[in-house]
């Protein structure tokens, strides 16, 4: 029995201290929002009473933020954007660059040449139409002066196919002119691929080229004639180095896609698809642009919406047309407020950031038809400024929490990895807290004037047009036809039937909702962010359908080592496995060291200690490399 009361004890002791704890919990909970209606019904009596100084306040404030526009960076490159910021590769990639300025300080402009007639690029018509193509990229003012420079060996190397040449690029057909007829041609052909002594400008027999740059190589019949189905030209260009070198890029850019456009268009017997390296931040550029109508056309909806669901036809002294326009308004200034406050602050504007006013805007929406429908609970026979503090007092906290938990959460995904999640979330919290601000004050003292207006009976639509009140001093409610339709909803919905048709439903989403989850894809796919119908989508297609998409994979050693030792060069040689090993590698040998090696075992050099120097100078003035 002891033990029996003990225990008794223990359970009356544990469950007393619980219910302690949630009688404390539920006090403070109600304590902070009777605080917070007292808060709110005092600011509303404050606003009330004196709306045209807090509305002219809130404006001014509006007015000052907006000059932080004059600040505004556009950030659209996506590598800024889209690349997770302190990640390894990151880390990477910046330590490398200070090492491998020529290969990781490079520019890629593409030209993809497919054929109009037949499937063969590599026709004599096409072949000429694309040499001429790509001389006219060349023939653009700075080409050689931005370009990326060939390797410094090849000055020593006796035989290129073209000497003249100094700038590197990926180009399959370097050895033409385009004068040659198909007999000499083919001859050219041939003879490029029977040698790998005679290197292309960017260092590499013409063999490894055509694998790169011709898709679908092989030679037909008798004659033996090349056949491709498409051909890949790169060019490469240096990287700014300072911001006057970045617009001299740029702007060679430019004239690049306009010059290869023209030449397209021009083009009888190839379809020529192009790119540049800002293709991809132009098209996520243009795609953003075009949200300006929507976001016109999104307010414009919004103040119709709002205009139609406040105004009341039948008894205009209850509407609330003009006050309408001005919650819209109210939200149209926190957004403007929000977006020169944080570039102000020096956040780069993006064009995810588009996206905001849509976000923004319903939630202001919404906080009006809240405020709204409790001031029209409110009796009319009450003074205007109790009634639309009385108001804001039974709704403050509730707007106050949804806006909170809103910011919150944005706080929380602003800690993404990600630099454009990080810049929208942080546009995001501040505009809505912003438009939150606002509805408190601006919106408050518009609700003010519309208190006076109807407690004066005067017209929602024409505030200086005295009209009869036809509900007297009853509540508007009990007239409204949403209420009857949602107390049919409700009545419909907590039937047998409904509650059936809830669960189904309500299951039925979960599964599919689970499916969609499981089947995610992640995959940053270029052609979601371009428009259709622009030259780079054009490209994607082109490139896609006849290319490998493959992913280059870089093995940086930064630290200083000792490569005269064989050993040494040996583990070099053996680091690719790691890549190979994984099954998604093409190419297993892809370090200097492995080439290096073979050179020092096929003419039995000794490559060790002080002799190594004089076997790399021999290596790189090679033409068998």
């Amino acid at each position: 029995m002891e033990n029996v009361k003990k225990c008794h004890s223990r359970a009356s002791s544990k469950e007393g201290r619980f219910f302690i704890f949630w009688i404390s919990y539920v006090v403070l909970i109600r304590s902070s929002l009777a605080q917070l209606e007292k808060f709110f019904e005092a600011l509303g009596r404050r606003v009330a009473g004196n709306p045209k100084k807090t509305a002219l306040f809130a404006v001014l404030c509006v007015v000052l933020s907006g000059i932080g526009l004059i600040r505004l960076n556009r950030e659209v490159r996506s590598a800024k954007l889209f690349v997770p910021s302190e990640s390894e590769a990151e880390i990477a990639l910046k330590e490398g660059k200070q090492f491998f300025k020529n290969s990781l300080n490079t520019r890629l402009e593409e030209i993809v040449f497919l054929p109009k007639n037949g499937s063969n690029v590599l026709c004599i018509d096409c072949l000429k139409e694309a040499v001429k193509v790509i001389q006219m990229a060349k023939n653009i003012s700075g080409y050689r002066d931005l370009c990326k420079k060939g390797p410094e060996f090849l000055r020593k190397v006796p035989m290129l196919f073209n000497r003249v040449e100094m700038c590197s690029m990926l180009n399959p057909i370097e050895f033409l002119t385009g004068r040659e007829n198909e007999d000499i041609t083919f001859k050219k052909f041939k003879r490029a691929l029977s040698t790998t002594s005679d290197l292309m400008s960017n260092g590499r027999a013409a063999i490894f080229n055509f694998k790169s740059g011709l898709a679908g190589f092989r030679f037909k019949g008798k004659k033996g004639r090349p056949i491709a189905t498409a051909m890949r030209v790169e060019i490469y260009l240096q990287q700014g180095k300072n911001e006057s070198h970045m617009n001299q890029v740029m702007k060679w850019e430019r004239e690049f896609l306009k010059t290869i456009q023209d030449a397209a268009d021009r083009s009888k017997h190839i379809t020529v698809t192009y790119s540049a390296e800002r293709s991809l931040d132009d098209a996520i550029n243009d795609s953003s642009s075009k949200d300006m109508s929507l976001i016109s056309m999104t307010f414009a909806i919004m103040i119709t919406f709002s205009c139609l669901m406040l105004t009341k036809f039948i008894n205009p002294v209850r509407g609330h047309a003009w006050l309408a326009f001005s919650g819209v308004l109210s939200t149209g200034m926190g957004i403007f407020a929000g977006i020169g406050i944080s570039v102000l602050l020096g956040v780069p504007f993006i064009s995810l950031v588009g996206v905001v006013p849509f976000l923004v805007v319903s939630i202001g929406i919404d906080d009006m038809f809240i405020i709204v429908d409790e001031f029209d609970r409110q009796s009319k026979s009450n003074i205007p400024i109790n009634r639309v503090s009385f108001a804001l007092s039974k709704v403050g906290a509730t707007i106050t929490m949804t806006t909170v938990t809103d910011i919150i959460a944005f706080i929380a995904s602003a800690t993404s990895a990600f630099p454009a999640v990080r810049y929208f979330c942080f546009y995001a919290a501040l505009c809505i807290g912003l438009e939150f601000l606002l509805q408190i004050t601006f919106f408050v003292a518009m609700l003010s004037f519309d208190s006076r207006r109807i407690f004066a009976n005067r017209s929602d639509c024409c505030p200086t047009v005295h009209v009869p009140d036809r509900t007297c001093c009853k509540l508007p409610n009990q007239f409204s036809w949403s209420q009857k339709l949602l107390h049919i909803y409700g009545k419909t919905l907590l039937s047998r039937l409904g509650k059936l048709l809830v669960c189904i439903f309500t299951i039925g989403l979960f599964v599919f909702g689970l499916y969609g989850c499981l089947n995610v894809n992640n995959e940053f796919n270029r052609k979601t962010l371009t428009p259709k119908g622009s030259h780079y989508s054009h490209y994607l297609n082109a490139f896609e359908s006849n290319f490998p998409q493959t992913v280059p994979v870089s093995i940086q050693i930064t630290r200083r080592v000792n490569y005269s030792d064989a050993k040494v060069r040996q583990q070099i040689s053996e680091l690719p496995e790691i890549a190979y090993n994984t099954g998604y590698y093409l190419s297993q040998n892809f370090t200097w060291t492995f080439y290096f090696n073979d050179l020092v075992s096929q003419f039995n050099f000794d490559a060790d200690g002080e002799f190594f120097q004089k076997v790399v100078n021999f290596f790189s003035s090679s033409s068998s490399i």
